[in-house]
């Protein structure tokens, strides 16, 4: 059982687009069992259903502060494949959205480090979950694209 893990884990870093980011997630969701088990569901319903290390404003916004930089950096590369800028990209979030956060308070926060504002707790909880809710679309995607070459070599072996 030990050895799945650890080969699970190590397959996850590689493919994953983020593995500082993942290291970082998995941290604070208390290990890799505890990610790998709730990765699934947290793909499927979203961050805000209350994580490990992920339910409290105290525990998400220390962790996007402290990590911001890593958080920043992977969302920066998404909006640019996605066609936009992260500004945009980050105040789209629906927790924002829904919470009236507009794009001139998300660039305050990401770009001069506003710490301060209810506004700037509520992004840097969003950022929280959004490197969150990332890991888990990518082990979903990586264990479901490793599970379809598993059984495409079976076929082939057979």
């Amino acid at each position: 059982m030990e050895t799945s893990f650890k080969i699970d884990e190590l397959r996850f870093m590689v493919y994953t687009r983020s593995s500082y980011v993942a290291e970082l997630v998995i941290d604070q969701m208390g290990g890799w069992e505890a990610f790998s088990e709730n990765a699934p569901d947290i793909h499927n319903g979203g961050a805000n259903a209350g994580w490990s290390g992920f339910t409290y404003y105290g525990d998400t916004v220390e962790f996007a502060k402290k990590n911001q930089r890593p958080i920043i950096r992977m969302a920066t590369t998404q909006a640019h494949d996605f066609g936009t800028n992260v500004i945009e990209m980050v105040a789209g979030f629906g927790c924002l959205k829904d919470a009236g956060v507009t794009e001139l308070e998300v660039a305050d926060v990401l770009l001069n480090g506003d710490d301060q504002s209810e506004a700037a707790k509520v992004i840097y909880n969003a950022l929280a979950w959004y490197a969150l809710e990332e890991m888990a679309h990518d082990y979903v995607r990586i264990s479901d694209d490793w599970a379809e070459t598993e059984a495409r070599l079976d076929e082939s072996a057979a």
